[in-house]
């Protein structure tokens, strides 16, 4: 595909396909052909989907996933490549202090966006996340950096959003949550 467009592409990664050798070895195979950037989830490897009936959904240990991360992001030649940290809480049925403490470690370890999932049909969840998700400070860090859109991806089925307004409510209040385009380099 990458040979055949000039918009940016960001690849569904899985877990990086097991350890964090792996996924480090997949992020220089995708630099070194052209790919922008690659959405890893946190669950475990070998993974089920996250869709598929209702059975358990077994992640990663947080810590051991901000390592993964990290490990892609040293492994990087490329500055403007992005590594988009996938949360699966909502998913496990593991509630919104799982999702915001999981988000919290994949930023710290790096991550340029977060990509919350929930199985819901309505946006409960992902709402809810956005109301208290308060990354305004690294937000104002990495606008001067050009990152663009920094942690404000949140997925709700197939349907990807993002919150215009937290990058520029200080006191992180989001007054609603719009679908937009998924582009990963400047806004």
């Amino acid at each position: 595909m990458s040979d055949v467009t000039s918009i940016p592409i960001l690849l569904d990664a899985d877990t990086g396909y097991g350890n964090f050798n792996n996924a480090r070895r997949l992020v220089r195979k995708l630099e070194s052909r052209g790919i922008a950037g690659a959405c890893f989830e946190d669950k475990l490897f070998p993974k089920t989907n996250s869709l598929h009936d209702n059975r358990a959904q077994p992640l990663a240990d947080p810590n051991e996933f901000g390592l993964k991360i990290e490990a892609c992001k040293d492994a990087l030649r490329d500055p403007d490549f992005c590594i988009v940290a996938r949360v699966e809480a909502f998913i496990a049925g593991w509630g919104l202090d799982e999702a915001l403490a999981r988000a919290t470690t994949y930023a710290d370890a790096g991550a340029d966006a977060i990509l919350m999932h929930s199985r819901r049909s309505d946006s409960e969840e992902i709402e809810a996340f956005m109301r208290v998700w308060d990354r305004s400070k690294a937000a104002k860090d990495y606008i001067g950096q050009d990152v663009g859109l920094f942690l404000r991806f949140v997925c709700l089925g197939a349907r990807c959003y993002c919150s215009h307004e937290v990058l520029s409510d200080a006191d992180g209040n989001v007054s609603r949550v719009g679908s937009v385009d998924c582009y990963m380099g400047q806004s």
